[in-house]
């Protein structure tokens, strides 16, 4: 679709209509007075909206309606160019709770004409990035597709977690009481991979793919469970976690990811990989 009227010429009417003669009006274009008078001559031969009365160029009726249009699609234009544009940014509903949700006063200043839509997926954020229903992710490890880009950004320490009274039935001092105290298993970090352990953990009290869910469980006492850090850091406060100290276990990161063919993101994935290193997982 085009314009009867192309946006060059409904610019050069608007500029006729605010100049004082056509001497003036080639002064603010730059131009020479016989370019303009050219263009003037061009383009009231292909509509009627210039005439000349008594040797100068006036508006005709229809181009004073043209310049009207022109000055309110301008106008249109700045106000929609100027609305909060939204920015869809999809993480897991601990991240999203514990991290994103509180640091939104500071990300607004720093994104002030962005409305942050925030999605939360506990079993992954990929499907959603790769459907386009999102615009990026914020997510630990890293994808699977080859078409979504990521950067690596901050340190998530991962850690081994039970409650006091737990750990008081279930004394767990060394790598092999692991096996046979009960645990319950959050799916994204399984046990014997994250604690490099030769033979699987057989005895699950319990399987969540929600890490509230499964932090909760740990509270209740029925089993030790392997979380993140950041994700109980108030329930080790409040003394209703301790963390077990005596096991190396393999730690995270967190990043972004976004679609390689999202280049007009660059800004925002500027202000999202400034913030996540400042993070305190």
């Amino acid at each position: 679709m085009q314009l009867p009227i192309s946006s060059e010429d409904c610019a050069l009417l608007l500029r006729f209509s605010e100049a004082n003669g056509l001497a003036s009006l080639a002064q603010s274009l730059g131009r020479d007075i016989s370019v303009v008078s050219r263009k003037l001559q061009r383009l009231a031969a292909e509509v009627p909206v210039l005439e000349k009365q008594g040797g100068r160029w006036n508006l005709t009726p229809l181009g004073r309606e043209v310049v009207q249009w022109t000055r309110d699609a301008v106008s249109s234009q700045s106000r929609i160019l100027q609305r909060p544009h939204s920015l869809r940014i999809a993480t897991t509903r601990e991240f999203a709770a514990r991290i994103l949700a509180p640091a939104l006063p500071a990300l607004r200043k720093r994104l002030p004409l962005i409305e942050l839509e925030i999605y939360s997926f506990e079993s992954g954020t990929e499907e959603a990035l790769l459907e386009g229903n999102v615009d990026l992710a914020l997510d630990c490890g890293r994808p699977l597709s080859p078409d979504i880009r990521f950067q690596l950004l901050a340190r998530e320490e991962v850690s081994l977690f039970a409650s006091p009274a737990f750990l008081k039935a279930h004394p767990l001092r060394r790598l092999e009481d692991l096996y046979n105290a009960p645990h319950v298993e959050f799916l994204r970090l399984p046990p014997s991979l994250y604690l490099q352990l030769k033979a699987q953990v057989t005895r699950p009290y319990a399987r969540f793919n929600d890490i509230a869910a499964c932090r909760s469980a740990a509270v209740a006492g029925c089993g030790w469970a392997l979380l993140p850090t950041y994700a109980v850091r108030d329930e080790l406060d409040s003394g209703k976690l301790r963390r077990l100290e005596l096991f190396s276990v393999e730690q995270e990161n967190y990043g972004i990811w976004w679609l390689r063919d999202r280049k007009a993101l660059k800004p925002y994935l500027t202000v999202f990989s400034s913030w996540l290193k400042e993070v305190e997982f």
